[in-house]
């Protein structure tokens, strides 16, 4: 059985661009995260409030037990990776009036002025995965 559901554009995209590193359909990788994501909120020992005051440097990550050390990790890892950015963060970035930066879709970093303003300060080497930008 399948049921329809509606997922932001963004959490679509981000599934697609996994999928394919990770050689499964955009439907698989969403499926893997949800058992994932179950399994964590399921794990005895496992306080996602504990994880979510070490990401947010509430908390010491030494404090953490080996199950959360291991959640804290992938969420590191997720928004190291995530090359379109925090979109709270920027949110939270232009209501204090101060800009951030972000890597665009080529890998050049650019910075977004509060006034929503955009200027690409540099850009990424290609790897051996990304052609040259002509």
């Amino acid at each position: 059985m399948s049921t329809a559901v509606k997922l932001s554009d963004e959490l679509v995209t981000a599934a697609r661009s996994e999928a394919e590193r990770m050689s499964r359909s955009m439907t698989q990788q969403i499926e893997h995260w949800a058992r994932v994501g179950r399994a964590v909120e399921r794990t005895p020992g496992v306080s996602l409030d504990a994880v979510r005051q070490a990401l947010a440097a509430g908390r010491r990550f030494d404090s953490l037990n080996a199950e959360e050390r291991i959640v804290a990790l992938g969420e590191l890892e997720r928004l190291v990776f995530e090359p379109r950015g925090d979109r709270s963060f920027h949110r939270e970035r232009r209501a204090a009036g101060e800009g951030y930066t972000v890597l665009d879709s080529d890998g050049a970093v650019v910075e977004v002025g509060p006034d929503g303003t955009r200027r690409v300060i540099g850009k990424q080497p290609p790897t051996d995965d990304r052609p040259p930008a002509a």
